[in-house]
């Protein structure tokens, strides 16, 4: 058995270090996971724990999705269905505007509009009043 030399106990120490950060993450990755108070209590990496943020992503996960008589199994067909869904839910209906031309309403011009839209005065009110 050899000493490391001090670029290795360098290298030695940034892998301990990285190994650290990425089990830290991991950790932080199933206590989002859990969504447990117990988890956020203490409780550590457990088979319960395990079970339990598995069972959780077992019924999370969609695995087919029935649209327009037609079953979607693949995830790229899933998310492209249902990307193609609310893209035509939410899109602008395509029917034509009444118009309000030719009815005999004149239009007030921008200053007379800006007018109308200001809080009146107390003088105003108490006259109303």
């Amino acid at each position: 058995m050899r000493l490391l030399s001090e670029t290795e106990k360098s290298k030695l120490k940034n892998l301990n270090s990285e190994l650290w950060d990425v089990s830290r993450k991991i950790e932080d990755i199933w206590r989002q996971k859990s969504r447990q108070n117990w988890c956020k209590m203490g409780d550590k990496n457990t088979r319960f724990f395990h079970l339990s943020a598995s069972l959780r992503n077992g019924r999370n996960h969609i695995s087919t999705i029935e649209l327009n008589d037609r079953f979607l199994v693949s995830p790229n067909d899933i998310k492209e269905g249902a990307v193609n869904f609310f893209s035509s839910l939410f899109a602008k209906p395509q029917c034509k505007r009444i118009e309000m031309g030719g009815s005999g309403f004149s239009k007030i011009s921008e200053a007379r509009s800006v007018w109308l839209e200001r809080l009146p005065s107390l003088e105003e009110v108490k006259q109303a009043v």
